[in-house]
């Protein structure tokens, strides 16, 4: 396999992340939700909002070859946003907290468990904390959970989120302070 480079990624770039996605959620989501969750999930889940591309807070991992294997990226918009499904992109409204929320956090199944991940939240969770951001929130599915667990994230709340077609997914809402704001800000739900 090629080395993996992580770079912002542009508007072309899309819908090779977009099928990436897929090919993640119907993969990895296996066993944490039952087969007719995980095809809507992959089917409806908002995974993918382009204005993180035009904001330039989305990341690409891809290979020397423009595999696309990965994204990441994060927003100030707050995390309960995150489940409101049917919603065209809007702009992100600027907002006093210094939170920042991850979204968008993908690997392909076939690089899963080998470090990418984490290597994509360790660069959002710099630059979020370069740009005065706190606190470091996500609303994050169960497979995933055990990542951002080993990452320091704590679970807050549990919420059911209901897709088109009726399924209903069960997802965490979590957070952690990012370096050096440890005593700054409490961390409540």
């Amino acid at each position: 396999m090629d080395a993996i480079a992580i770079r912002t990624a542009c508007p072309e770039d899309l819908a090779a992340i977009a099928v990436m996605q897929r090919r993640s959620l119907l993969a990895l989501a296996v066993g944490d939700y039952a087969p007719a969750a995980v095809e809507a999930m992959a089917t409806h889940l908002p995974t993918l909002n382009p204005a993180l591309v035009a904001d330039g807070t989305l990341l690409v991992a891809e290979t020397a070859s423009g595999r696309v294997l990965g994204s990441a990226g994060w927003s100030r918009r707050p995390v309960d946003d995150a489940i409101v499904l049917d919603r065209a992109p809007s702009p992100f409204p600027p907002q006093l907290d210094p939170v920042g929320t991850v979204r968008s956090v993908f690997v392909d199944p076939s690089v899963a468990r080998r470090g990418l991940g984490r290597r994509l939240m360790a660069r959002l969770e710099h630059a979020m904390a370069a740009s005065g951001c706190v606190t470091a929130e996500l609303l994050g599915t169960l497979p995933a959970e055990r990542l951002y667990r080993t990452l320091g994230y704590t679970a807050l709340t549990t919420h059911g989120m209901r897709l088109p077609g009726g399924q209903l997914i069960r997802v965490r809402r979590m957070a952690r302070r990012l370096h050096g704001a440890a005593d700054r800000i409490p961390l409540a739900a």
